[in-house]
């Protein structure tokens, strides 16, 4: 993004930062006991999935297709 002069590569990054600190945090013997902190998580990472990509990496792509990529 950067790169390419994208606005927000550095907000973008700091989103997939802030998301790789927050699953590294979690405690896997944590969740393998608890079905509530599983599906806590799941709903955490997909939510976070879908809206990166309908939202942020949109921008992106909007982003590169203007430059002609």
């Amino acid at each position: 993004m950067a790169a390419y002069g994208c606005p927000d590569a550095a907000a973008h990054t700091a989103t997939h930062d802030m998301f790789r600190t927050r699953v590294l945090a979690i405690d896997p013997a944590s969740v393998a006991g608890s079905r509530a902190l599983l599906g806590s998580l799941r709903q955490f990472i997909e939510q976070w999935i879908v809206e990166h990509i309908l939202h942020t990496d949109r921008r992106l792509a909007e982003c590169l297709k203007a430059q002609g990529i």
